[in-house]
């Protein structure tokens, strides 16, 4: 399998008291099946302590499926996602992020 970048990741933010909030949507290129495709995600705001990170896929094609969507190397300031899909479209996947927030945010 080969690990090719991906197009960088648009996010938002929003505080809720101590609470930092982190969403944000990258794409994965497409053109090649059964490839792992890898995404270092920075944050628009740094947390205080290492946040918890959910991600998901999504797909125009409902029968098309990204076999794997996994996070590693989670920090106050991003993380890697690793996708695996079993076709050659693009896909989108969605991420969210929940942690303690920072002091200058």
């Amino acid at each position: 399998m080969n690990k090719i970048p991906i197009q960088t990741d648009n996010s938002s933010y929003i505080n809720v008291g101590n609470t930092t909030i982190v969403t944000g949507t990258f794409v994965t290129p497409g053109g090649s099946q059964d490839v792992v495709d890898t995404q270092v995600v920075t944050f628009p705001v740094q947390f205080k302590t290492t946040p918890v990170v959910f991600c998901t896929a999504r797909s125009a094609a409902p029968y098309i499926l990204a076999r794997n969507v996994t996070v590693s190397n989670r920090t106050v300031t991003g993380f890697t996602a690793y996708s695996l899909r079993e076709d050659s479209n693009t896909e989108r996947i969605n991420y969210f992020a929940i942690g303690e927030k920072a002091d200058e945010n």
